[in-house]
Order: structure tokens, then C-alpha cells, then sequence
């Protein structure tokens, strides 16, 4: 069964009968099977003048283009189109991770990670496993636990085509 959204506007009418032409209120409707699989940027995150609040869309962003960041594969515990505010439903906004480094080489760096849903951003906590780097002579893969934000896969693709 394929999901679908469907938007219910409701307008004032006039005393002709016609309805005014601003709506009065609308609503969104998803219907369809719960959806738990989704695809995120991740962001790992050392300092809060990483982010920003973008009083737009009411969401924690990154001040600038990370100079990394993660391509994550997720499964959410809830649906992905529902946000989880009650404690009855707290554990619905969880989501687990297989994170990879966004590079020409994915496997550099990849991990499994663990997510939550707030109202205003999405945060992660994900222990990665990271090859060193090419000049270093001897060196072993090292684990570290890194923590961050998580964007949706939009971010990402504009991240690599440079805003295109």
C-alpha cells in the first residue's frame, strides 16, 4: 500500500455563498503504512557556533558548510512523519544508525549510532570506527565516539554539489 498526503484547506464563505479567497485553516493529512526507514546528513558537532536557529523554518542548522560530515542510514523506532512529544510515545522519536564518512573513500570512517527526534533538531551519539590518515606511517584504525546534529539528505547533496 502506497502512501499518499492529502491537504484539507476550509474557507470562510461570504454572504453570496462564495468562499473568500483566504483559507481559514488548513491541515495535513498523511495516510498510508508507518514508515521507519530514512536516509540523513550527520554532522558531528565540537562547539555550539557550528549551529545556528533558522527563525524560517524553526530549526536548529549548521552556520557554514561542514568540512565533513556523515551520509546516515536510519531506522526509526516510530514513524519518520510523526514527532514524538508525549512521554507515552518518548520512545518513538529514537533511531538507530550505520553511519559513513561522505568522501571518496566511505569506509575511512563508519560507525553505528544512535538518534532523537526533538522538536527543533535531531541529535545523534554514534561510536565510528576510522582508518588514520594517508601519511601516517604504522598506524592502526582507532574508535572514537563522536556526537552531532542530523540534517535530512537534502543538506548533504547540497553540501557536495557546493549549493548548486
Amino acid at each position: 500500500m502506497a502512501r499518499s498526503t492529502v491537504i484539507v484547506t476550509l474557507y470562510k464563505g461570504t454572504a453570496e455563498g462564495k468562499a473568500a479567497e483566504n483559507p481559514k485553516q488548513s491541515e495535513t493529512f498523511i495516510y498510508g503504512p508507518t514508515e521507519h526507514g530514512y536516509l540523513s546528513a550527520d554532522v558531528p558537532v565540537n562547539t555550539t557556533k557550528q549551529l545556528k536557529y533558522d527563525a524560517g523554518t524553526g530549526r536548529i542548522v549548521q552556520a557554514s558548510t561542514p568540512s565533513s560530515f556523515y551520509i546516515g542510514l536510519n531506522y526509526k523506532f516510530g514513524d519518520i512523519y510523526t514527532r514524538y512529544y508525549n512521554r507515552s510515545d518518548f520512545w518513538n522519536g529514537f533511531s538507530a544508525k550505520f553511519l559513513v564518512q561522505a568522501s571518496s573513500t566511505p569506509f575511512a570512517s563508519y560507525g553505528l549510532g544512535l538518534a532523537y527526534q526533538f522538536k527543533w533538531f535531531d541529535v545523534f551519539v554514534a561510536r565510528v570506527n576510522t582508518a588514520p590518515a594517508a601519511n601516517v606511517a604504522g598506524g592502526g584504525r582507532t574508535l572514537s565516539t563522536i556526537y552531532g546534529v542530523s540534517f535530512n539528505s537534502t543538506h548533504a547533496a547540497n553540501w557536495i554539489s557546493g549549493g548548486k
